[in-house]
């Protein structure tokens, strides 16, 4: 399934990632390339989580890895354990293509950083930005 079927499901919903300016053309070249990695969870018909990441070398440690961009889980189908099975099928999926490792980005308060601990994740860097 392509990254835009979930995100335009999101934005009609209304759902945390409506507002953002999503850069097709490079879903489109990862995807292309097989380093896109997007994952489903469905409860019947219903998409009620997605996962997305970026499949690669990482810069500055000779391993392949996958960079979580995006996790989302529905509001009612949250605490039910739905990004724990993404993250692990991420994880399972990495190390089946070779993978030696997964990173994920998120807030200090957000519920990943939560979840993550449990699954073995440690914090890795701080990072900051700037927009102009």
């Amino acid at each position: 399934m392509h990254p835009r079927v979930l995100l335009d499901n999101d934005a009609e919903s209304g759902g945390v990632y409506a507002a953002l300016d999503i850069d097709w053309a490079t879903y489109t070249y990862l995807e292309q390339a097989g380093r896109l990695l997007l994952l489903g969870a469905w409860e019947g018909d219903d998409l009620v989580g997605y996962a997305i990441c970026v499949r690669g070398r990482m810069l500055h440690r000779d391993i392949e890895a996958a960079q979580g961009t995006v996790i989302y889980v529905a509001p009612d189908a949250r605490r039910k354990g739905v990004a724990m099975r993404l993250i692990r099928e991420v994880q399972r999926m990495t190390v089946a293509d070779g993978g030696r490792m997964v990173t994920w980005k998120c807030g200090e308060r957000s519920p990943l950083a939560t979840i993550l601990p449990k699954l073995g994740y440690r914090k890795l860097e701080t990072e900051y930005g700037k927009e102009f």
